[in-house]
């Protein structure tokens, strides 16, 4: 899942509220194992944001070739091969 956190950092400077960037960051987690994951490492198949981890798992336990394309044809170049 995606989704906008507060991140403040108590910086000690006077409060910017919306204006500030650590008040809405940008912060991905895995819809299976909940582990916050960096934006990047977050693959999103059928509605569903998995880590790596849990995409292999997933493709091992489905044996969902649709996935496995998917996931090699990443367009972030994440680089994951099922071992066979």
């Amino acid at each position: 899942m995606v989704k906008y956190e507060s991140g403040c950092v108590n910086c000690g400077l006077p409060c910017m509220g919306e204006a500030c960037r650590y008040i809405k960051m940008l912060v991905c987690y895995c819809d299976h194992c909940g582990r916050e994951v960096e934006l990047g490492d977050i693959i999103t198949f059928d509605d569903v944001d998995l880590c790596k981890v849990c995409a292999l798992e997933y493709v091992d336990e489905e044996d969902d070739d649709s996935l496995m394309e998917f996931i090699n044809a990443d367009e972030n170049n994440i680089d994951l091969v099922a071992d066979n």
